[in-house]
């Protein structure tokens, strides 16, 4: 998350989410009766007797919403804020009209609230100083996949084929422009100083990585991983379950989200009353304050009715001291407490049911 601005004495903040987990983040603070504003886009049809009735264009604008209800929506990436306009910098804009904003990544927006409670700004605060994302670059003779790490999250950027094959290959008269595609594309991926972890079968991967460290502005965050042999999109995943990539990140949030599911299965498997699976069982530990890791897959958002419990919840270990860790379907580990139905604590102690 981007902090643009704030000002704690008059509720202000203006700020840009970054990532999924900021939108999780922006959930849990933005609350009813806040004041919400954002650039958006409306509908503004002409006035005139022989204007057609359907004919409209949409334009920017600068509108401010007091909220009214906030709900997830992780299959698309986007935070809906609904309520009632009460300003906007086009006078065609019906004050007092309702209207939804979509928030998504990269999109800034301005919070204004009565206070911010001691709840909202550890919030912020982890989510401001979250791990610094990293590109995984798996690539073989054939073709190569670049892959952005955040947090817990995956995201595929894309895909590069060579169109070599065999002896044009091996002669050279495709590859270095193979190479020149992947580095482009790397090139238009990477944000700030990004580190750039590449994988793959030996030849082709060291063959890019002294190209990169050739190059000024990126050379020295490239950083080789041996032991992955796949490449593209399965590449990118295989990477992320690696023990090699596993043991140079293994401070960074989606390694701790990996090792943290491991114990949830031991625990399963010995069964251990430390542990707590679903959203009953969860619920009652968060009450009683023994989650000290929580695991929640963004499908646990999918349904509105269990929305507001799983905020609710968050909120109770947050408070509770405890770590909270979202992840999203993209990745092993998201999948892994999705099959154990969306959310999943380790206790500090056992909770009588």
């Amino acid at each position: 998350m981007i902090i643009h601005k704030i000002n704690l004495k008059k509720g202000f903040i203006a700020l840009t989410p970054e990532d999924e987990d900021d939108l999780w983040a922006l959930r849990r603070v933005i609350e009813p009766r806040d004041l919400l504003t954002t650039l958006t886009t409306r509908s503004i049809k002409p006035q005139g007797e022989f204007v057609r009735p359907d004919k409209g264009e949409r334009i920017p604008v600068r509108i401010t919403l007091e909220v009214e209800k906030t709900s997830i929506d992780s299959t698309l990436n986007r935070l809906r804020v609904f309520g009632r306009i009460v300003d906007a910098s086009n006078e065609s804009v019906k004050k007092g009209a309702h209207h939804s904003i979509l928030i998504t990544p990269e999109k800034k927006i301005e919070l204004q609230k009565a206070e911010f409670s001691d709840l909202h700004l550890t919030i912020l605060k982890k989510a401001y100083s979250s791990n610094p994302s990293f590109i995984i670059l798996a690539a073989d003779r054939r073709e190569a996949a670049i892959g952005r790490v955040k947090g817990a999250h995956l995201k595929l950027i894309t895909t590069i084929e060579s169109l070599a094959g065999g002896k044009a290959y091996s002669e050279g008269s495709v590859t270095q422009a193979y190479y020149g595609k992947i580095i482009e594309a790397l090139k238009a991926s990477i944000r700030g100083d990004e580190r750039i972890y590449i994988v793959g079968p030996g030849p082709t991967k060291n063959a890019l990585a002294n190209l990169l460290k050739g190059m000024n502005n990126i050379g020295k965050r490239v950083v080789v991983v041996e032991g992955v042999d796949v490449a593209g999109e399965d590449g990118v995943r295989m990477a992320l379950k690696s023990q090699s990539l596993q043991q140079i990140l293994k401070d960074h949030k989606i390694v701790k989200a990996s090792l943290l599911v491991k114990e949830v299965l031991q625990r399963i498997a010995k069964n251990e009353g430390r542990v707590a699976i679903g959203l009953e069982e969860v619920t009652r530990a968060a009450e009683a304050g023994a989650v000290e890791y929580l695991l929640v897959s963004d499908q646990a958002f999918a349904e509105e009715a269990k929305e507001e419990r799983i905020v609710q919840i968050l909120n109770k270990v947050e408070a509770a001291r405890g770590q909270i860790y979202l992840l999203d379907s993209s990745t092993e580990v998201g999948l892994q407490i999705f099959a154990l139905g969306g959310i999943v604590a380790l206790l500090r102690f056992e909770v009588s049911s």
